[in-house]
């Protein structure tokens, strides 16, 4: 009898010890169990009145998913989806307009959920308004695009106004409408326009935007006159009034330029570094009043640039200047022309400028027409740029920073591969110019820059205008452009408004290609 009592209390004492040591052994594993970290930075943003989108930061690596919930006005939270793991966004659909919903957001897996993230609340609009943007076509007309998140939308009403005047209703559109044309507008006034968008009884607020409509040139024939940047801060005259003498070696070009202005020089031959001393560059420095101009087709700078520093009141005219190149140099080289600040009041207008663009490295060379430092009203017109890699640079790096103002007006460019130009900070007014063959891009908007580019002609050119290799982008106001066989960038509607501080008329686009590689280059001006 005791032996069998002494059994069953070791056995009850074994079976203790089992119940004992599992339960030992779940109270130590829940304690191990690791925890999640809570998901953190969670933001709310308006898609449309309908819908939301949520983005958070996973902030985890053992995550299953996440657990999205949301809470409505006076109600309590519900659980409204479940997304998997390394997610980090959810579009929360088919909301009411006008109401205010709180989302929460928490990771869980099979063990566990973590704390909740913040809290974030966002109201669902009624309507939304939609974006306006505005151009001119190249019939010099205002074309209105609109872009729009809504989806209640039934319709909208655009209204117009002249500067200074009072709104007007113009028309209303229905839903599927995403552009209108206004032919009803007169060259030289400014614009206003808004729309607003409509639904049932519910109206959205207004979209606002301007536009100036450019004044067209009548006249068949071209006008060479100064236009643009250079027109202020007192003209750019150069050397008019002053001596007038003819130059046909580079010593003799720089001679005269040192001398002063008011002076007009006149090249006429061929400037080699052979007999410019063995110089490869003409220094325009510390001079101001000076023209240099050539004698019909026979000025010509054959390996030898144009730099221009610390001078004003400066005019190039009718000069070829070409395969510029110091052998000195490893890679690059001079410019054909550069123009270097502190500069003011600068003038080249029908030159022809090129290097060579196939079967080069494109370090070989450098630019045609470089500018940079403290330079403005500038003008570059009637020049015919050609066969280069890099052509024309304004602003040496992404800190060259200066409120540079330049016009390109009537250029020809063909066979480049960019920088046509390539444009950094301050403002400029690109018109009427011609570009052809185009390899890598074109016009470069970059740092802040603001162009006006309206009214040029754009044919098999790759990425016409864009904003590329800066660490800030550039803005552009477009107007009446013309591109055929182009690719890449084509924008279509303006990132900015700009208007140039001077008067000036445009040519039809229709007629750039013709008139410009007529017209643009040496031998095509009298004096």
């Amino acid at each position: 009898m005791l032996r069998s009592k002494v059994k069953w209390i070791i056995l009850l004492m074994f079976l203790l010890q089992i119940v004992s040591g599992c339960s030992s052994k779940q109270t130590t594993d829940s304690t191990n169990i690791p925890p999640i970290a809570v998901p953190t930075n969670l933001k709310a943003e308006i898609l449309s009145e309908k819908r939301v989108l949520l983005t958070w930061q996973d902030n985890s690596n053992n995550e299953d998913g996440f657990k999205v919930e949301r809470k409505e006005e006076e109600k309590d939270w519900i659980q409204i989806a479940v997304v998997g793991f390394n997610t980090v966004n959810y579009i929360d659909s088919n909301l009411t307009p006008g109401k205010t919903y709180s989302y929460r957001v928490r990771a869980y897996n099979s063990s566990v959920n973590s704390d909740y993230s913040n809290e974030v609340s966002i109201t669902t609009p009624l309507i939304i308004a939609p974006e306006l943007s505005l151009s001119i076509d190249e019939n010099n007309h205002v074309k209105l695009y609109w872009t729009t998140k809504s989806e209640v939308t039934q319709g909208y009403v655009i209204d117009k106004k002249e500067e200074n005047g009072d709104w007007q209703e113009l028309l209303t559109l229905d839903v599927s409408s995403k552009s209108y044309t206004d032919p009803d507008v007169i060259s030289g006034k400014v614009y206003w326009y808004r729309i607003k968008a409509f639904s049932s009884n519910i109206e959205s607020d207004y979209s606002e935007a301007y536009v100036y409509v450019p004044l067209i040139n009548p006249s068949n024939s071209p006008d060479f006159s100064l236009v643009g940047f250079a027109t202020l801060n007192g003209g750019t005259t150069g050397g008019e009034g002053g001596t007038v003498v003819y130059v046909s070696t580079g010593v003799e070009l720089q001679n005269e330029i040192n001398k002063g202005g008011p002076r007009i020089i006149y090249v006429n031959g061929t400037i080699t570094p052979q007999n410019n001393n063995n110089k490869y560059v003409i220094e325009v420095k510390n001079v101001s009043n000076i023209s240099i101009i050539g004698v019909g087709t026979y000025g010509e700078l054959n390996g030898v640039g144009i730099k221009i520093n610390n001078a004003n009141n400066i005019v190039v005219r009718n000069l070829i200047i070409h395969n510029v190149k110091d052998p000195a140099i490893a890679t690059q080289g001079p410019d054909c022309i550069t123009i270097s600040g502190p500069a003011r009041n600068i003038w080249i207008d029908h030159c022809e400028l090129y290097n060579q663009f196939q079967g080069i490295d494109k370090d070989y060379y450098d630019g045609l027409l470089d500018i940079n430092g403290d330079v403005s009203y500038v003008t570059v017109s009637w020049c015919y740029f050609h066969d280069s890699w890099k052509t024309s640079l304004i602003g040496s790096s992404d800190t060259d920073n200066y409120n540079r103002t330049i016009t390109y007006h009537h250029n020809w460019f063909r066979n480049c591969n960019s920088r046509l130009p390539s444009y950094r900070f301050g403002e400029g007014h690109i018109f009427n110019n011609y570009y052809q063959d185009i390899a890598g891009s074109a016009i470069n908007s970059r740092m802040g820059a603001k162009l006006r580019i309206e009214h040029n002609y754009f044919e098999n050119v790759r990425n016409p205008i864009g904003s590329w290799d800066s660490s800030q982008i550039g803005y552009w106001d477009l107007a009446g452009n013309v591109f055929v066989n182009c690719s890449g960038s084509i924008p279509e509607t303006s990132t900015c408004y700009y208007k140039p501080s001077y008067d000036y008329s445009l040519d039809s686009v229709e007629r750039v290609k013709e008139i410009v590689t007529q017209y643009a280059g040496v031998g095509k001006i009298t004096k």
